[in-house]
């Protein structure tokens, strides 16, 4: 089964102004991209989404002449849900954002039960300051988007591999496009770089709420200006302060 992948990351690539990164952002991309699929690459990428051990719960309740899409659109985020699967593991350092060892670059279809936090995304170094920068790990979102596609249009991988590099190719090219997913910031005060935002913190004026820039950057716009109790705020701004904490990518 052959997907013609190019067209699938042309029509990915063209949803530049997808409004947020969680949930409601991928299935944004997702469903430009599917919309603009022929039928027949339509039936090619359902026929790999059914592998996925997800898929019933996708299309459960769903009328059937909408099933193929409302999958492709739930499969579009599955390489987050992973991340809170129990029977998924964390692996690599820095909290599972660096990767570490021969199985990071694994690609072995849905065996695989790690999590792979460190292909989200690829650290490009950035100084404002022209501190030394690190350059990128190695697997990142760059050399998986890479793979992932090649897999696809193989004629030798099996179709459990295409499946699931399917869904993460679906997923990573809406992560490419939240910009903190493509850059860290090394500074003096941040020589490590500021892992993508994740430890630079931000808040709405009075600031009596604090909030990681990457998180930040991933919200729906629409939430953005609401406080807590609904009511609009002020501007944002940078607190100055870093934030140390553990993080997800």
């Amino acid at each position: 089964m052959k997907v013609p992948v190019l067209t699938i990351m042309a029509i990915l690539c063209l949803t530049t102004n997808a409004v947020a990164w969680n949930e409601l952002g991928h299935m944004i991309v997702a469903a430009s991209a599917y919309d603009q699929l022929t039928p027949e690459v339509q039936q090619k990428v359902a026929n790999l989404l059914k592998l996925n051990p997800k898929y019933v719960t996708w299309v459960a309740g769903v009328p059937a002449k909408q099933k193929d899409r409302i999958a492709f659109l739930k499969a579009s985020f599955w390489a987050d849900d992973i991340k809170r699967e129990p029977t998924y593991m964390q692996d690599g350092t820095h909290n599972g954002n660096r990767p570490s060892g021969p199985t990071a670059s694994q690609n072995i279809g849905y065996a695989d039960k790690l999590q792979h936090k460190y292909w989200h995304f690829i650290d490009l170094p950035f100084s404002p300051d022209d501190t030394k920068p690190v350059e990128p790990a190695i697997p990142n979102v760059k050399t998986q988007l890479t793979l992932f596609g090649d897999m696809l249009k193989s004629a030798t991988a099996s179709n459990d591999v295409k499946s699931y590099d399917l869904l993460w190719l679906l997923h990573l090219m809406g992560d490419v496009h939240h910009p903190l997913h493509a850059i860290s910031r090394f500074s003096r005060t941040q020589p490590a770089g500021d892992e993508g935002g994740n430890l630079v913190l931000v808040c709405w004026k009075p600031c009596t709420k604090h909030e990681k820039l990457h998180k930040f950057w991933g919200r729906h716009p629409r939430d953005q200006h609401q406080s807590e109790h609904g009511h609009t705020q002020g501007e944002p701004v940078a607190t100055g302060r870093s934030s140390n904490g553990p993080h997800q990518r």
